[in-house]
């Protein structure tokens, strides 16, 4: 198949930049994100109940992991 029809199947190659911080646990790595999905950024700024909620329920998952 041409990559025009592949990619129109969904099929897409992305390439990880994965770096690491030294000064965090592993805990905090895994559940490290640039942005809260749900609660966007200004709940990200204002720490909002939402932003924290979501935050603990990523730390979980991180743990079980």
């Amino acid at each position: 198949m041409l990559p025009d029809q592949i990619t129109r199947l969904g099929i897409a190659r992305t390439y990880q930049n994965i770096r690491l911080f030294n000064n965090m646990t592993v805990i905090e790595n895994v559940s490290r994100r640039a942005l809260p999905h749900e609660s966007g950024l200004f709940g990200a700024i204002l720490h909002t109940r939402g932003v924290l909620k979501e935050e603990q329920a990523t730390v979980e998952e991180a743990r079980r992991c």
